[in-house]
């Protein structure tokens, strides 16, 4: 299912008339000449959309930001988003920020999320191609962001609890902690559930919202997230 979406994007992609049409050319030839093995889950065009440039994706980042109210979490605060991808949801939210990091270790991606910041020129918002669990951060943040990316395809992340210590260490007292759960047919609800409510537990987390993603996207629908604050 998912690499024929991939496929109909791409296809729809191409005959979009548009200001970006050279621009999204170049990007998806440059995409397709980079070779890196790591997984970019896009199953053959991108996993994330960027409506800022007219490019489709698995998943929309503008659906995704109203459902999770990350506007209202990133107003004038430090940001952290971990396992960016290519970035595009971050081009998407409002630029009332005070500054964003996103970090991802396939060097790829990273390369695709500068190609489009440059483009769109913004500013305060920078990418790290490292390894989250062990790179070292020079700063807290205030908010942290961490969308599907607490257990990986690629093994990325061999352990979700070091990974949540490391997510907890770097948020400041006061701060909001986004995380999102996997599809429900690679994770269970309960699964996810019992792990996060564990967390806040052991962590002294106040749950402001946790629901489940509705967005009339199949790749989408049915992920449980969880918005926290830490007291």
């Amino acid at each position: 299912m998912s690499k024929k979406i991939s496929t109909l994007n791409y296809i729809r992609d191409l005959f979009k008339y548009d200001d970006h049409r050279n621009f999204r050319k170049k990007l998806y030839k440059f995409t397709k000449k980079e070779k890196d093995l790591t997984y970019d889950y896009g199953c053959g065009y991108y996993y994330q959309s960027c409506e800022s440039i007219n490019l489709s994706g698995l998943r929309s980042s503008k659906k995704r930001i109203l459902n999770y109210s990350i506007n209202k979490i990133i107003r004038d605060k430090e940001v952290l988003d971990v396992g960016t991808n290519t970035g595009f949801l971050l081009f998407e939210i409002e630029k009332n920020y005070k500054s964003i990091v996103g970090i991802d270790y396939n060097s790829k991606l990273i390369n695709i999320a500068n190609m489009v910041k440059d483009y769109l020129k913004l500013k305060n918002l920078s990418f790290v191609n490292d390894d989250f669990q062990t790179y070292n951060f020079d700063k807290k943040f205030d908010t942290v962001l961490s969308l599907a990316n607490h257990s990986t395809f690629d093994s990325g992340i061999k352990s979700p609890n070091s990974y949540l210590s490391k997510c907890n260490n770097l948020l400041k007292i006061g701060g909001y902690f986004l995380i999102e759960g996997h599809h429900p047919s690679y994770e269970k609800i309960s699964d996810f559930s019992s792990m996060i409510e564990n967390f806040v537990k052991k962590n002294n987390y106040e749950i402001e919202k946790n629901s489940i993603l509705k967005t009339n996207f199949f790749y989408d629908d049915g992920r449980k997230f969880y918005l926290l604050k830490k007291k």
